[in-house]
């Protein structure tokens, strides 16, 4: 009896062990199935953004890579969306890159000026053209700028630091990932740190964006910069510009502005300044002291900068058939636009070069430019896709 106790007892014991043993293996094993899935995650995402990043990936690796050409000779074109879908560069017979990007603000802008004038020769001209929202707010600093790659680590941690500086709030208030701290956003957005990139996956279903990506990336290259948003005929929708009822330009965007115009000005590069039109639609709902708060800021800046050509400091109204959505032009619209733009750049360049004085008072022709006569362009354009 007392035998057969002691084998049952040390069965008992066996049996526990082994239990044991397999816990902590399955323990194991799970904690590294999770490593190995998580750095699997990780790579996929560093190595293949163009499968699985939105719209904004390509243009701002098409973007990077027309600033990377150098090209000798150019007029350089800055702003946010309105400008990469209103100023077509293949439509004009003067050298015009455009390297605007979607929801950039001055904030983005200087970094991407800053790159362009390492090249060997400084652009000719430099046409900055922001829309009015984008001189009061910066939206989408983290979740398009840093998301998208046009900023690196350094140019994050520079803005951070002088947003700090400031005492602007306005990062803090960008839209950004929730779960993720503010503080560790710019090393987190460099390293591609997955959390931040799970709603491009999902949105992309993991690698369902590699043609359309690609597409965007080579209509970009091939247009020098430009690319549709909006596509109908006509739009009379009415944009948020509509519901700036307070204007008033935000600090970190005003430093970065003047950063910006100081850095163009020791190179002795000319500046336009200019505000791409909104539609009717929208004009009609502008509350007035918009257009009377953001007249006087730019004619500020321009007097403080003698580098400066400053278009008509009010909101330019074009019919709502030039728009194909409530924002950004239709190809006939940015048909029209360029013609007209490049007009004024060749008047411009023609004084300039040839010892004319450059100051404002080319801001007669600009303001002629603005209020002339509209003309549809010769013959039917069709919208891109």
């Amino acid at each position: 009896m007392a035998e057969s106790t002691t084998h049952l007892a040390h069965t008992i014991k066996v049996k526990n062990s082994c239990e044991d043993l397999t816990f902590a293996r399955f323990i194991l094993l799970s904690g590294l199935s999770f490593v190995v899935t998580w750095v699997a995650i990780w790579a996929y995402i560093v190595t293949f953004p163009m499968l699985y990043q939105d719209r904004d990936y390509p243009l701002a690796l098409a973007k990077q890579d027309l600033l990377a050409q150098c090209q000798l000779n150019r007029v350089v074109v800055f702003g946010d969306s309105k400008a990469v879908a209103g100023i077509l560069p293949t439509a004009m017979s003067i050298p015009v890159e455009n390297l605007a990007f979607p929801a950039a603000t001055p904030i983005e802008t200087y970094f991407l000026v800053k790159r362009l004038l390492r090249c060997p020769e400084a652009p000719r001209l430099v046409i900055i053209a922001h829309s009015t929202i984008m001189y009061s707010r910066d939206k989408f600093f983290w979740s398009i700028a840093a998301n998208s790659g046009i900023l690196n680590r350094r140019d994050m941690r520079d803005v951070v630091a002088e947003a700090r500086n400031l005492n602007d709030i306005e990062l803090e208030n960008a839209e950004r990932p929730s779960s993720v701290p503010y503080a560790f956003l710019p090393e987190l957005y460099a390293a591609r740190f997955p959390p931040l990139y799970f709603a491009n996956l999902l949105g992309g279903y993991v690698a369902a964006r590699w043609r359309y990506n690609e597409r965007a990336y080579q209509e970009a290259i091939s247009s020098y910069g430009r690319s549709s948003f909006g596509t109908a005929a006509s739009s009379d929708g009415v944009s948020d510009e509509a519901q700036m009822d307070n204007w008033r330009p935000s600090p970190l965007i005003n430093f970065y502005l003047n950063r910006t115009l100081g850095l163009l000005a020791s190179h002795h590069v000319p500046v336009v300044m200019m505000t791409l039109p909104i539609n009717a639609a929208t004009c009609s709902h502008l509350p007035p002291t918009v257009q009377a708060r953001f007249s006087v800021y730019l004619e500020r800046i321009a007097q403080n900068n003698a580098n400066i050509v400053l278009t008509d400091a009010a909101i330019p109204c074009w019919p709502d058939r030039f728009f194909g959505d409530d924002m950004h032009f239709n190809m006939s619209g940015a048909v029209t636009y360029s013609h007209k733009l490049q007009s004024v750049i060749a008047e411009i360049l023609n004084k300039r070069e040839n010892l004319t004085a450059f100051n404002p008072d080319n801001q007669q022709l600009m303001v002629a430019w603005t209020n002339s006569r509209l003309r549809e362009p010769a013959g039917e354009e069709a919208p891109d896709d």
